[in-house]
């Protein structure tokens, strides 16, 4: 009997590896478009985009030198960290905390002298995950998933069993676990109180609600940030803004096809630099508010920090009516199919929304007007309605600049 043939392990050069990290920073595409169109698996590619984002600055590095044409420093440096790397091996053996998906990111399948088998070993993870390549979400699933975004908009209240009735109706064929699935995907939560909703999370940090019975009566006084779903012909993307609770004006915006803590950060960094310090920031409790790269930001700019409730999604009330205005008035009219016509119809919805839209809740005024506390004349609004060459007052306030601007800021390297 003929013996068989091994089959050889994948590997890819540095080259190809730049070439997909770098088209998934340019949001030109979603990730799972970048994946499927370079044949490799989802994590991988956001492995690659990270190591991408985390070194880049060292090409800037003054006096830098290349490690690989200096073959001594290298030996040097690999046997003072023999005893690191044993160390450190010995730690992550034990290592039970970090989630299997993470441990599973940790894999580096060209390592140059850990074999994927030690390394699954090491991380206590089967050799069969490596290899496994997820399939993509389903032409239904996309559709589902879109149908539930709007009933989200319109009743967040419901549950997995409710929604399953709606999708019945409408003549899908579903069951509870995959709605939930679904849900889980987007990182929906049903608006409601649940039991221990008080029990604080042992590893990041809470702060307490401090909008209760507080008016606020000037701009800049409280902000709130947010990060909602937005459905698209292939995958989906996130858009995060932050608002001003007087005025309602939009101060700060982006998209991503991650939900990262820096991304975060980055639009209040931006927002901060344009508009001044809010005296309150609000959020919810989710892991990129509560992690130590967002929260930095805040202390360093001597921000008051306040957190929602669990269960409590009335609590960013302005902001949950911003992503249902955003979504009823704009994504689902257009149904964007790239992110980059993505990236343009949102610069055009928050100019829209910042200058001519008229708010109900704030005296039918637009929040430019209470923002900068100048009524902008009825014949400067026709001008800017008709003539679309004019120059917006938001560009003349904030000075911004075109897609690429926007685009670093999205992606965390501005």
């Amino acid at each position: 009997m003929s013996k068989l043939k091994k089959t050889a392990k994948k590997s890819y050069d540095p080259v190809f590896k730049a070439t997909v990290a770098l088209e998934a920073l340019s949001l030109l595409s979603t990730a799972e478009a970048v994946a499927k169109h370079h044949g490799v698996n989802k994590t991988q590619v956001n492995l690659w985009r990270n190591i991408i984002k985390e070194q880049a600055h060292t090409l800037f590095v003054k006096g830098r030198v290349d490690v690989y044409d200096d073959k001594q420093a290298i030996i040097d440096e690999q046997q003072q960290l023999i005893g690191q790397q044993a160390l450190e091996i010995n730690t992550l053996k034990k290592n039970t905390v970090i989630p299997p998906k993470h441990r599973l990111a940790l894999i580096d399948c060209n390592h140059p002298t850990l074999s994927i088998v030690a390394q699954c070993r090491l991380f206590s993870i089967h050799r069969s995950a490596v290899y496994y390549k997820p399939a993509e979400e389903s032409m239904e699933n996309l559709a589902i998933m879109r149908y539930l975004d709007e009933q989200y908009m319109s009743v967040p209240f419901y549950g997995a069993r409710r929604l399953k009735v709606l999708l019945v109706e409408v003549g899908y064929k579903v069951n509870v676990k995959r709605i939930k699935r679904l849900m889980q995907t987007v990182g929906w939560k049903t608006a409601y109180c649940t039991p221990r909703t008080s029990r604080p999370d042992p590893i990041s940090l809470k702060y307490p609600y401090l909008l209760g019975g507080l008016e606020v009566l000037r701009p800049n006084h409280v902000w709130s940030i947010d990060i909602t779903y937005i459905p698209m012909e292939t995958g989906f993307m996130y858009c995060a803004a932050v608002i001003d609770w007087y005025s309602r004006y939009v101060v700060g915006w982006g998209i991503n096809n991650q939900m990262t803590a820096e991304w975060c950060a980055g639009i209040v960094e931006d927002a901060i630099e344009k508009y001044g310090v809010p005296e309150i920031m609000n959020s919810d409790q989710g892991s990129q508010f509560t992690s130590e790269i967002y929260l930095r930001v805040l202390q360093k700019n001597k921000i008051k920090i306040s957190m929602d409730s669990k269960g409590r999604a009335i609590d960013n009330i302005f902001v949950e009516r911003l992503w249902r205005t955003l979504k009823y008035e704009n994504i689902y009219l257009h149904g964007y199919t790239t992110p980059y016509n993505l990236m343009k119809g949102l610069k055009r919805f928050f100019l829209f929304y910042n200058e001519q839209r008229i708010h109900q809740g704030i005296g039918y005024k637009r929040p430019i007007e209470l923002y900068t506390g100048i009524d902008l004349p009825k014949p400067a609004l026709r001008a800017a309605l008709t003539k679309s060459t004019a120059v917006s007052s938001s560009e003349i306030l904030l000075g911004r600049n075109e897609y690429d601007s926007i685009l670093c800021q999205s992606v965390g390297l501005s």
